[in-house]
Order: structure tokens, then sequence, then C-alpha cells
């Protein structure tokens, strides 16, 4: 039997964790000890926010194999303000087997001046096949250096459908066996590695989103390399296995597939909106259609709260549409969906109205600090900004990888990450629904990744500065800190 326990995004009331348990037949039944780590650990009963349960749902495995089962538990706490929260140790007994954990919950404000601020880490995109423990000695590093107060995980963070072109199996349990496994791999160590993504789970209370691999390469659409997407009884059963994993391992809700989630932070309000899971193959939406509703609530609520929107998805709301061609043969991006024009013309708005807009998120391989100011005069100093991390492993993509390392070498180039791309030019021209833009890249970066995101009170503004660390050199480079401005009347 593995267990594991990490912190998981809740509120400044309550220490949220999820527990995982692996190797056994039937859900075991834990026993906890809670307190202030300057206390002593005392038995206590957690809330349940999700009952411990198999993450692959009602499905049985394989005969004579064993699951894994996972469920979220709650302890309320007195709220506090960054600098002052306490930490708290959380250990949990399950059989002969015990884990445990010192957080903190989320602040519930953060002050100025350089003792206050609130720090988020940023990460998406890890493979754990390329992974040699860079990633667990990084994160490591960073929860020392930088202490950040929550973790945004921004999608794939585990590859489903690989390795590429492997014939997959078509029916249950078989395939459910085997992505499950793959999930397992990544979230319950088994002793083996020193350091891993479970380090990473570790640093902070983490907030998930899934973008496509953890489903299938550009799901929900056919994708060549996956033959069980090739019809759509595959594509349905793949993606009932992926969904309920998603919701087994990722899911720090109790809303199924959670298909939007809000944190408050002092002056920060950040909306994760899940643009993956509700993706219909015709295009005409990729949120589901109560993530819209809510997405109009909460960009409304900025007209009487003097707030800070950060919006954050699993792929850029910045990138061109893909051809049909491209599209049916990599990715479809945000701005294919039929949804796509309402939800920018609100956040065009948001920004116009209240505040600039900080956009989130990963995916492309490659990490970025981009600034878009209108073209057209507006009496204002409108901006939206976007920042990007990705990928904090890169995955290997079949022929491309050894034809970028033979012309490194052939060329006697020292690039460290010959098989990363460097980081696009944000277009200088963004035609979105309701406004053009002028865009410039603020900073690039490359290679794997993970991204701290400082954010600190100014009068009637909050700076933001991009950390961006590389895994495994560990090596620290600062894009230049830019402002977000509430709008004046």
């Amino acid at each position: 039997m593995t267990i594991a326990l990490y912190p998981s995004m809740s509120d400044a009331s309550h220490v949220r964790v999820w527990l995982g348990v692996t190797g056994q037949a039937v859900a075991p039944t834990p026993t906890w000890a809670f307190a202030p780590v300057s206390g002593a650990g005392q038995a206590s009963a957690p809330a349940v926010v999700r009952p411990l349960s198999p993450v692959r749902g009602a499905i049985p495995p394989s005969s004579g194999s064993a699951r894994t089962f996972s469920g979220l538990f709650e302890f309320p706490v007195p709220a506090a303000n960054g600098v002052d929260r306490p930490a708290y140790r959380v250990t949990v007994t399950v059989g002969k087997e015990s884990a445990s954990l010192v957080t903190r919950p989320l602040p519930n404000d953060f002050e100025p001046g350089m003792t206050g601020g609130f720090t988020l880490l940023l990460a998406s995109c890890y493979c754990r096949d390329e992974d040699d423990g860079a990633l667990g000695r990084t994160a490591r590093f960073v929860a020392n250096k930088f202490r950040p107060d929550a973790t945004l995980l921004m999608g794939d963070q585990v590859y489903l459908d690989i390795p590429t072109l492997q014939n997959f199996p078509d029916q249950n349990p078989a395939l459910l066996d085997l992505l499950e496994a793959n999930y397992t791999k990544n979230w319950l160590p088994d002793g083996r590695r020193e350091f891993s993504f479970a380090d990473l789970l570790k640093v902070a209370p983490t907030l998930a989103l899934p973008d496509d691999h953890e489903y299938w390469n550009n799901a929900p659409h056919p994708s060549p390399f996956i033959q069980n997407s090739w019809t759509n009884a595959g594509r349905l059963l793949w993606g009932r296995n992926a969904a309920a994993l998603y919701d087994g391992f990722q899911n720090v809700t109790n809303t199924p597939g959670m298909p939007y989630a809000t944190v408050d932070v002092g002056p920060l309000s950040l909306f994760a909106a899940n643009g993956r899971t509700s993706r219909q193959e015709d295009r005409s939406a990729s949120f589901a259609p109560g993530t819209l509703t809510a997405l109009m609530g909460w960009a409304d609520s900025f007209s009487s709260t003097p707030k800070f929107p950060a919006f954050l998805t699993g792929q850029s709301m910045l990138d061109l549409p893909s051809t049909k061609l491209s599209g049916a043969a990599a990715d479809y991006m945000q701005s294919n969906y039929g949804d796509y024009p309402k939800v920018m013309n609100r956040l065009d708005l948001l920004a116009k109205q209240a505040a600039d807009v900080l956009l989130l998120t990963g995916d492309v391989h490659w990490g970025r600090v981009a600034e878009l100011t209108p073209t057209a005069s507006l009496g204002t100093q409108t901006r939206l900004y976007e920042v990007i991390s990705s990928p904090s492993t890169l995955v290997t993509t079949v022929g491309a990888d050894a034809l970028a390392r033979a012309k490194n070498w052939l060329s006697g180039s020292k690039d460290p990450w010959p098989r990363h791309s460097d980081t696009p030019e944000v277009p200088a021209l963004l035609r979105l629904p309701g406004s053009s833009y002028g865009a410039r890249t603020l900073f690039p970066h490359k290679g794997d990744q993970l991204c701290v995101l400082r954010f600190t009170r100014a009068p009637n503004a909050l700076d933001v500065t991009a950390h961006y660390v590389e895994v495994g050199s560990m090596r620290v480079a600062t894009a230049p800190t830019f402002r977000m401005r509430r709008r004046t009347p």
C-alpha cells in the first residue's frame, strides 16, 4: 500500500487536503490528526468534501488488480492575512501506514510592501517519462526560496495518450486499467524516485485545470495518432474514463468536472475556466454553459469591488484560430470555438471599464510575458497582460526531437534545450472581438520551467513580477515588473 497527502485549494478559513491510497481492494478508513505546527497534534475528524472512493468510478479493474482511492477532506481554521498565517500539520493513518504534511491555508489578504504580497506558482505540461527527478528538485528549491502561497496547474499534468502510436486497448477494463496506472505513477510515487511530481504537489494548496492530454491530443476531436479517437464510440469511452480520473486525481472541488472555480485573495480575484472537458466536436463551445453565466457575474462584480482580475485557461485566449487542416492534424485553439467571442468581449469590456486583466495559461511549450494595448484611443490606459509557463518537463515528439538534436549537434550549438521551441513574438496586432490591440512581448523564456508570480500592492494598482525558474539548473530569470491599474471614474 502507498498513501499520499497533498494540500488542495480552498479558502482562508480552511485547510483542504487530497488523500490518495493505492494497492487496496476496498476503500480503507483513515484516521486523522490536525494542529498548528507550534502545538501538539490532536485527533480530529475533518469535514468530508469528497469521500475516499475509487478514482476510476464504479468500473472494477481487471481480475486481481488493486484499486487507487482518493478523497478530499477539510479542517476549519481562523482566517489570517499573509504575514501572520500559522502553518498546520496534517497527519493521516491508513492501516499501518501514515503520511503527513505541513501547509498553510490561503491568506485572507496581503499588505503593501516587500513583506506583504501574494505568490503563485504556475506550471503546466509534465511528462513523467522525460523527468529524471529534475522537476522535484526544482519544486523543492522554489518552495524554499519563494514560499508560494498557492499553485496553479494549468493543464497536461499527465499524458494519457503516450507513448505516441501505441495501440491502446479499445475496451474497459483494460483501457481504464492503463489510464489509471499512468495517473497513479505521477500522483503516488512508488519510492524508487527520490524526487518526483509529488514534490510539486506538496509545495502549496493546488488548483488544477485539465487540457487535452488529460484526455488525448486535441480532444474531443479525432487525433491522427490515437486510434481510439478515430470512432465516436472510442472517443466516448476514453472521454468518460479520462473525466472520472480527472475528478479522482486533480479536481479539488466536489463539483464533477470542475467547470470553473473562483479564488479571491485580497485585491486579486482569479477565475479559472475549464475549457477542455465540455468542448463540443462541432466547435460550438469550449466552456460549459454555467461557466459563461458565472464568468459574466464575476466580471460584473468589478464595477463595485476594487479588485484586479486574473483569468486562467488551459489554452491561450490570444492564439489565432487554427486552420481546418492544422486544427484537425494538431490542435484547435480557444478562438476556434463558438463561445470565444462572448468570453473575449466580456474580458475586453472588463479591462476598459474596471481594471487591467491578467491572462494565465500554459500548453504551448514556451514561456512568455506579453502586454496588449488598444490601438484606438479610449481615454484610458487599458491593458491586458498574459503570462505563460510551459512546459515543466517536455513530452517527446516522435521524429522531430531526433532531428532537433542532430541539428543542434551538427551546428555546434550549445543550446541546452534543443528540443524546445524558441518563444515567438506575440503578433504585433491582435484583432479580438470588440477591439484591436497592439501587442508586444515583455519577456520570453525557453526550456523546462516553472513560473513564480509575485503580486504586491501599489496605490490603486497591483505590481506583478514573473520569476522563471529553469527546471534542473534552478537558474532564475526575472521578467520586468508590470503594473495592473484600476480604471478611475
